[in-house]
């Protein structure tokens, strides 16, 4: 190819793509015939306007678009061009995304029979495979987590150099495993290539949170950030107070609440999940933490001169569940009144403390709950989703399931409707409940006050006893 043919090329490609900005490539095709119809290229055929084939494969993978993904592959094969490694590496990063680490490995494995070698980028998607299989709540296997780690010792032995993410998704993966000892391990490989920082330490500390030591990620957390200085955020605060929160360490969550307060640590969304797992078992309390949590965060958005990360619209601050189940965890009621309730999309500590929330809000609003025969029934509603897209291990950890042992231990019937996603706890049922509770709660406060009396006349009769005891002896003494 001689070098004006080269230049006029060149010239025709700046012009096509100058015209698909103008959105005047329609009209000069219609004018100029094929002169400038997208030409192939071995690296980045277009297939669409303004678009390189990388481009859309990047942009496929990353919204975890597998059907889009294969029309590219299409694409790619009917103009009979040589398959690219980073065509390979988008398909892994796709199914990382996807969570389906099985198919990740099925494609990294393949890569050698496309004559091709592994990139730095083939093993960094596939160490974030590892790290999203399943669903990052639950455990994973011990021997997931040591493939993990043979997967960033090949990659050391092949020449590539790994970055900080490589090291956090691997210690991901062996926290998600129990293996808090060989995160410890992985942390300190970290150091040897990189300096650690806020992300390697919520790493870190969050292997100890689920192997359940919270006093060694206490210890971790003091020692790593005095020895390599790591500016704390909110993230490894959230990670310390979850190691309680998760070994049921009431007491040290609260300290941690405490001193958070005291360095005035704005919380998020997530700070008030953590609180509400941490004290789900005194729901008034828990409701009374997350209302504090919200209210500061709240205060600190309000400020005109809050850093970013304080803003709402920052993404580690914005929640996934919708403004009114957040609500529901500070006793809030939802835009559909106070007989629906809805914990689609909630932890489960934080759903059974809305619940515990919700059911504490008919009992301080009897009017609500007139007996049946002179007011329209209303089932208590309460939508839990059905666990489609929840990865729960089993049933038997699905929401619907939780909601419904909570409601069995409260003595309340529910029943399932033609929608499996709802549970209904029928008008009487809960009638009854609240009556039950107003009685108990009437007698409790009538018990404190009589207890009350009885020691002011208790008090009262010591003091004459007492009387006719000593003034004597003072009128003796004189």
């Amino acid at each position: 190819m001689s070098a004006a043919f080269r230049r006029t090329v060149g010239e025709l490609c700046t012009a096509r793509h100058s015209l698909y900005r103008h959105n005047l490539y329609p009209v000069c095709r219609e004018s100029f015939g094929t002169a400038i119809h997208p030409l192939p290229s071995a690296n980045s055929p277009n297939s669409l306007p303004g678009k390189s084939l990388g481009a859309q494969f990047t942009e496929a993978a990353r919204n975890g678009d597998t059907k889009r993904l294969g029309q590219l592959w299409d694409q790619h094969r009917q103009r009979g061009l040589p398959i690219k490694i980073w065509m390979l590496d988008a398909q892994i990063s796709c199914h990382a995304r996807r969570r389906e680490l099985s198919q990740a490995v099925q494609v990294f494995n393949s890569i050698e029979d496309h004559g091709l070698l592994p990139s730095t980028s083939s093993y960094h998607s596939l160490l974030h495979a590892y790290s999203k299989s399943g669903h990052p709540p639950y455990g994973l296997q011990e021997s997931t987590a040591l493939e993990a780690e043979s997967v960033l010792k090949a990659m050391v032995q092949a020449g590539h150099r790994p970055s900080h993410f490589a090291f956090h998704w691997l210690m991901e993966t062996q926290a998600r495993a129990g293996l808090a000892s060989k995160a410890s391990e992985t942390f300190d490989l970290l150091v040897q290539h990189k300096a650690p920082d806020s992300y390697s330490l919520t790493s870190l500390v969050d292997a100890y949170a689920r192997a359940k030591q919270p006093l060694k990620a206490q210890e971790v957390f003091d020692a790593k950030v005095a020895e390599y200085d790591i500016q704390l955020t909110i993230a490894n605060w959230n990670a310390l107070l979850g190691a309680y929160a998760k070994a049921g360490h009431m007491d040290g969550a609260y300290a941690t609440w405490q001193k958070m307060l005291a360095l005035k640590v704005v919380p998020n969304v997530v700070t008030q999940r953590v609180l509400a797992l941490a004290f789900g078992g005194n729901p008034q309390m828990a409701s009374a933490l997350v209302a504090e949590a919200q209210k500061l965060q709240d205060a600190a958005a309000a400020e005109p001169d809050c850093t970013p990360t304080e803003r709402p619209d920052f993404p580690g601050n914005k929640a996934r569940q919708r403004p009114w189940q957040m609500q529901a965890m500070g006793a809030g009621i939802g835009p559909r009144g106070p007989f629906v309730l809805d914990l689609h999309g909630l932890s489960k500590p934080a759903a059974g403390l809305a619940l515990q929330n919700r059911l504490q809000y008919f009992a301080g609003k009897p009017e609500l709950l007139t007996h049946p025969s002179t007011l329209p029934k209303h089932d208590l509603v309460i939508i839990t989703g059905i666990g489609r897209n929840s990865f729960t291990p089993a049933p038997a950890d699905s929401m619907k399931t939780a909601v419904q042992q909570q409601l069995l231990l409260l003595k309340l019937p529910c029943k399932i409707g033609s929608n499996e996603g709802r549970v209904y706890v029928p008008f009487e049922a809960l009638f009854q409940y609240v009556r039950q509770e107003q009685r108990s709660s009437t007698l409790s406060t009538f018990l404190h006050e009589a207890s009350l009396r009885y020691l002011m006349v208790f008090g009262g009769v010591s003091s004459i006893v007492a009387a006719t005891y000593v003034i004597p002896k003072l009128l003796v003494g004189q």
